[in-house]
């Protein structure tokens, strides 16, 4: 895994650009990786000290096998009020919360996913197309994980468990579909079945038939409707 500060989905494919030409260049790239869109702010509880505080953990767990991306950070200050937070043996990271909340507004307005204010993770699918060499989000099947329900209605015992859980199944996943483990000519009703099995193999199984607290783990289709 890598972790990257990022401004929004602009920041995001530049990253992921460099990230696929990069292996493409060695004949080591696959057209698809797994990544997670963290909404992480540094006064809310859970961001602080259960995925800011981990981070060099994070890097080290997950290897190369998938990209985090922390939207509203940057790795240089853009006002006197950023939160600078200190990664040991790596540069600082500054929070500003305009960045955050218009990251938060361009996902929302290119998406149908809102944001609901405390910490949250988007899993999801970049895709590399050589021909016209641009990188494209995949938003049609997310997995959205709103981590403070999860952890009251103990669909999961700690977020560096469900970390843990999501970088075996990265490692676990082809190259032709990393995040999800079918290739796209299975089609729709393929991919909702692996996703299901992947959301439920994380939630206990005493928890896995209450939809109530199942639902903060969700498999979303958030890409906008075409007209």
């Amino acid at each position: 895994m890598l972790t990257y500060p990022a401004g929004g989905i602009a920041d995001i494919s530049r990253s992921l650009h460099h990230r696929f030409i990069d292996q493409w260049s060695d004949g080591s790239c696959y057209l698809v990786r797994m990544v997670v869109i963290v909404l992480a702010r540094p006064e809310v509880k859970v961001s602080r000290d259960e995925v800011l505080a981990h981070i060099n953990y994070w890097n080290a767990a997950a290897g190369s096998h998938i990209d985090f991306f922390f939207v509203g950070w940057s790795q240089e200050p853009s006002s006197l009020g950023d939160v600078e937070l200190l990664i040991p043996g790596k540069t600082s990271w500054y929070f500003d919360a305009e960045n955050f909340h218009a990251a938060c507004t361009e996902l929302k307005n290119s998406t149908k996913w809102r944001y609901e204010g405390e910490t949250e993770l988007l899993i999801t699918n970049a895709r590399f197309d050589p021909d016209s060499d641009s990188v494209s989000l995949d938003f049609s099947s997310t997995v959205c994980c709103r981590l403070e329900n999860m952890l009251k209605d103990k669909a999961i015992p700690s977020v560096g468990g469900l970390f843990q859980k999501i970088f075996s199944f990265a490692e676990s996943q082809s190259g032709d579909d990393p995040t999800w483990g079918f290739s796209d000519d299975q089609g729709v009703k393929a991919a909702g079945s692996a996703l299901k099995e992947f959301v439920l193999s994380l939630i206990p199984e005493w928890l896995r038939g209450e939809y109530q607290k199942a639902a903060h783990f969700t498999i979303t289709n958030v890409a906008p409707t075409k007209v």
